[in-house]
């Protein structure tokens, strides 16, 4: 059920339609037990992306993300796109979470992953 989740937001915030009922919907499935472990990283940077780019300032559930992206070499499975749109979405949400952008500054840097980057990307 996470890809459902994922791609609901991901699809509302492509569309842009603005639904604050559904995303405070979607940010309880995001912050329940047992959610964040499943989720893959195509996953945690889409919903990121799709809050940040709603303009729904969800700090519970970017906070939940962040969290799941910092444990166990999770950012290790971002691509490119992944990792730039993780990095925008906080920006544009204005959340600076200081652990998160390291981590994500660090991946960047890991084995000519920057490499990779498209210039839409950079």
């Amino acid at each position: 059920y996470t890809q459902e989740v994922a791609n609901t937001a991901w699809a509302y915030a492509t569309v842009r339609v603005h639904d604050e009922a559904l995303m405070a919907a979607l940010a309880q499935w995001i912050t329940q037990d047992g959610f964040l472990s499943l989720l893959t990283s195509q996953h945690a940077a889409n919903l990121a992306w799709a809050y940040a780019t709603l303009g729904i300032r969800h700090t519970s559930v970017m906070a939940a993300l962040a969290g799941r992206m910092l444990r166990h070499d999770f950012l290790s499975m971002f691509k490119a796109q992944e990792v730039s749109n993780t990095f925008w979405a906080y920006a544009k949400a204005g959340i600076k979470d200081d652990a998160l952008l390291t981590a994500l500054a660090d991946r960047t840097m890991q084995d000519d992953f920057l490499s990779t980057f498209t210039g839409q990307e950079v």
